[in-house]
């Protein structure tokens, strides 16, 4: 079977194209995983302030969980966290505070939102700011 010589131009063409695609070097959104965010948490305030407690949190992808740490990168607490790409919202959940969610837009290199907990019928609200 003889190919003509526009077939066997498109053909590398489409290869070399592909060759480009993967040989470029990621985007400015592509994050490195695990990626450990440092957050601020103010509960009862609509805003941060950089006085309130800070604690870090590593999250990794596939499967989407989360860690809290503290300095040793001890483990202080474990859960789970979903992120949507049209709003660039992430909320992030905990497994032994299960009425206690997370919830941020993206901003640049930082995650910016409030935060929720239920408590005997109250319910707690603060902002919170996560950054790597």
């Amino acid at each position: 079977m003889k190919r003509s010589f526009i077939s066997i131009l498109a053909t590398c063409l489409c290869l070399f194209a592909g060759i480009a695609y993967f040989a470029q070097a990621p985007s400015v959104d592509a994050a490195k995983w695990p990626r450990t965010v440092d957050i601020t948490y103010c509960w009862q305030m609509t805003t941060v302030d950089p006085q309130c407690p800070q604690q870090r949190v590593i999250l990794s992808k596939g499967p989407r969980t989360l860690e809290v740490v503290d300095p040793n990168n001890n483990v202080l607490e474990t859960g789970s966290w979903t992120w949507d790409r049209n709003t660039k919202t992430i909320v992030m959940s905990f497994d032994n505070y299960p009425d206690l969610t997370y919830t941020g837009v993206k901003q640049g290199k930082c995650y910016r939102g409030t935060m929720e907990a239920l408590n005997g019928g109250y319910t707690y609200t603060g902002a919170w700011e996560g950054c790597w």
